[in-house]
């Protein structure tokens, strides 16, 4: 592992939340990507995570 010092704070390692295997798929990506958009904050990424969640992710509700 590549790690370096963070002059912001401390490096922390979690284990991964989706345990020993990802299965790769355009959802699990597409997951990834808004939560990350998300964090950012930013207006413009919230924007593009709404639309990956509306294209990839929003399922429709039962009839």
């Amino acid at each position: 592992m590549n790690c370096r010092p963070n002059s912001e704070g401390d490096l922390w390692l979690v284990s991964a939340f989706w345990g020993d295997r990802l299965e790769w798929t355009n959802r699990s990506q597409a997951l990834l990507a808004v939560a990350e958009l998300e964090a950012s904050k930013d207006s413009r990424n919230i924007e593009t995570s709404r639309m990956i969640y509306e294209k990839y992710l929003q399922t429709e509700a039962p009839a």
